[in-house]
Protein backbone atom coordinates (compact mmCIF):
# COMPACT_ATOMS: atom_id res chain seq x y z
CA UNK A 1 0.00 0.00 0.00
CA UNK A 2 1.52 3.41 -1.26
CA UNK A 3 1.30 6.21 1.17
CA UNK A 4 1.62 9.81 0.48
CA UNK A 5 3.89 11.18 2.96
CA UNK A 6 2.73 15.41 1.87
CA UNK A 7 -1.00 14.59 2.91
CA UNK A 8 -2.19 15.81 6.16
CA UNK A 9 -5.46 14.85 7.78
CA UNK A 10 -7.76 17.68 8.53
CA UNK A 11 -7.36 18.69 12.14
CA UNK A 12 -9.89 20.90 12.39
CA UNK A 13 -12.97 19.47 13.86
CA UNK A 14 -10.79 18.15 17.01
CA UNK A 15 -8.39 21.01 17.73
CA UNK A 16 -12.36 23.31 17.76
CA UNK A 17 -13.91 19.75 19.96
CA UNK A 18 -10.82 20.76 22.34
CA UNK A 19 -11.46 24.56 22.28
CA UNK A 20 -15.07 23.82 23.06
CA UNK A 21 -14.48 21.28 25.77
CA UNK A 22 -11.82 23.54 27.26
CA UNK A 23 -13.86 26.30 27.44
CA UNK A 24 -16.63 24.36 29.04
CA UNK A 25 -14.75 23.19 31.63
CA UNK A 26 -13.59 27.14 32.01
CA UNK A 27 -17.01 27.90 32.85
CA UNK A 28 -17.62 25.12 34.97
CA UNK A 29 -14.62 26.80 36.55
CA UNK A 30 -15.84 29.87 36.91
CA UNK A 31 -19.48 28.64 38.13
CA UNK A 32 -17.63 26.79 40.71
CA UNK A 33 -15.32 29.59 41.55
CA UNK A 34 -18.37 31.82 42.38
CA UNK A 35 -19.73 29.13 44.77
CA UNK A 36 -16.38 28.59 46.58
CA UNK A 37 -14.82 31.52 46.28
CA UNK A 38 -11.63 30.54 47.73
CA UNK A 39 -11.07 28.37 44.35
CA UNK A 40 -8.18 30.87 42.40
CA UNK A 41 -9.68 32.44 38.94
CA UNK A 42 -6.54 31.40 37.17
CA UNK A 43 -5.93 34.79 35.95
CA UNK A 44 -1.57 33.69 35.85
CA UNK A 45 -2.12 30.54 33.87
CA UNK A 46 -4.74 32.60 31.81
CA UNK A 47 -1.55 35.08 31.14
CA UNK A 48 0.69 32.64 30.50
CA UNK A 49 -1.18 31.15 27.45
CA UNK A 50 -1.83 34.52 26.25
CA UNK A 51 2.09 34.86 26.02
CA UNK A 52 2.50 31.37 24.33
CA UNK A 53 -0.48 32.19 22.12
CA UNK A 54 1.41 35.41 20.97
CA UNK A 55 4.68 33.92 21.30
CA UNK A 56 3.59 30.99 18.35
CA UNK A 57 1.44 33.58 16.80
CA UNK A 58 -1.55 31.28 17.03
CA UNK A 59 -4.79 33.69 16.85
CA UNK A 60 -6.89 30.39 17.76
CA UNK A 61 -5.75 30.47 21.32
CA UNK A 62 -5.96 34.07 21.27
CA UNK A 63 -9.69 34.17 20.33
CA UNK A 64 -10.43 31.42 23.13
CA UNK A 65 -8.52 32.97 26.00
CA UNK A 66 -10.10 36.32 24.74
CA UNK A 67 -13.86 34.74 24.73
CA UNK A 68 -12.73 33.01 28.26
CA UNK A 69 -11.63 36.47 29.96
CA UNK A 70 -14.89 38.24 28.21
CA UNK A 71 -17.33 35.64 30.23
CA UNK A 72 -15.41 36.13 33.12
CA UNK A 73 -15.41 39.71 33.30
CA UNK A 74 -19.27 39.74 32.74
CA UNK A 75 -19.64 37.17 35.44
CA UNK A 76 -17.45 39.58 37.67
CA UNK A 77 -19.50 42.64 36.37
CA UNK A 78 -16.38 44.21 35.10
CA UNK A 79 -16.31 46.07 32.07
CA UNK A 80 -15.67 43.49 28.87
CA UNK A 81 -12.53 43.81 27.43
CA UNK A 82 -10.83 45.30 30.05
CA UNK A 83 -8.65 42.11 31.23
CA UNK A 84 -7.52 41.33 27.61
CA UNK A 85 -5.93 45.07 27.62
CA UNK A 86 -4.69 44.37 30.50
CA UNK A 87 -3.26 41.40 29.71
CA UNK A 88 -1.50 42.85 26.58
CA UNK A 89 -0.34 45.78 28.45
CA UNK A 90 1.70 43.62 30.88
CA UNK A 91 2.75 41.84 28.17
CA UNK A 92 4.18 44.80 26.76
CA UNK A 93 4.99 46.40 29.62
CA UNK A 94 6.40 43.22 31.98
CA UNK A 95 6.64 40.10 29.81
CA UNK A 96 8.80 41.67 27.14
CA UNK A 97 11.55 43.53 29.87
CA UNK A 98 11.51 40.13 32.25
CA UNK A 99 12.21 38.00 29.02
CA UNK A 100 15.15 39.92 28.18
CA UNK A 101 17.12 39.98 31.78
CA UNK A 102 15.62 36.33 33.05
CA UNK A 103 15.53 33.83 29.95
CA UNK A 104 13.62 30.20 30.09
CA UNK A 105 13.00 29.39 33.60
CA UNK A 106 10.23 28.53 35.88
CA UNK A 107 10.99 31.73 38.34
CA UNK A 108 10.08 34.08 35.24
CA UNK A 109 6.52 32.03 35.19
CA UNK A 110 6.30 32.58 38.68
CA UNK A 111 7.40 36.12 38.58
CA UNK A 112 4.78 36.66 35.60
CA UNK A 113 1.84 35.17 37.54
CA UNK A 114 2.93 37.15 40.78
CA UNK A 115 3.06 40.10 38.56
CA UNK A 116 -0.42 40.15 36.50
CA UNK A 117 -2.11 39.56 39.22
CA UNK A 118 -0.91 42.46 41.27
CA UNK A 119 -0.89 44.29 38.29
CA UNK A 120 -4.56 43.22 37.56
CA UNK A 121 -5.94 43.80 40.72
CA UNK A 122 -4.33 46.74 41.24
CA UNK A 123 -5.78 48.44 38.08
CA UNK A 124 -9.38 47.16 39.50
CA UNK A 125 -9.05 48.57 42.71
CA UNK A 126 -8.02 51.53 41.65
CA UNK A 127 -10.83 52.30 38.76
CA UNK A 128 -13.46 51.14 41.75
CA UNK A 129 -14.11 47.28 40.40
CA UNK A 130 -12.35 45.55 43.75
CA UNK A 131 -13.13 45.78 47.16
CA UNK A 132 -9.75 45.52 49.25
CA UNK A 133 -10.29 43.50 52.66
CA UNK A 134 -7.91 40.82 54.39
CA UNK A 135 -9.36 37.76 53.47
CA UNK A 136 -9.54 39.42 49.61
CA UNK A 137 -5.77 39.39 49.64
CA UNK A 138 -5.68 36.49 51.46
CA UNK A 139 -7.30 34.48 48.94
CA UNK A 140 -5.37 36.38 46.28
CA UNK A 141 -1.93 35.04 47.92
CA UNK A 142 -3.36 31.82 48.08
CA UNK A 143 -4.66 31.55 44.71
CA UNK A 144 -1.26 33.00 43.54
CA UNK A 145 0.46 30.20 45.53
CA UNK A 146 -1.90 27.42 44.01
CA UNK A 147 -0.81 28.79 40.35
CA UNK A 148 2.32 29.19 40.71
CA UNK A 149 3.01 25.96 42.52
CA UNK A 150 0.69 23.93 39.55
CA UNK A 151 3.30 25.76 36.90
CA UNK A 152 6.63 24.88 39.17
CA UNK A 153 5.31 21.44 38.83
CA UNK A 154 4.39 21.15 35.14
CA UNK A 155 7.49 23.26 34.21
CA UNK A 156 5.20 24.86 31.83
CA UNK A 157 7.63 27.28 29.64
CA UNK A 158 6.93 29.92 27.22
Amino acid sequence: MQTFPKMRRNSTIKTTLKYFLAFLGFLLYCYLSDIFPYLPPLLGIGFLFFCLALKRRNTAILIFIAICLMFWELDKNLPPGLMFFLFFLSYILFFLQCIFFIKKSVYLNIMLIVIIYCFSFGVLYACGYFESSTAVWLLMSIAICIESLWVSINEIEI
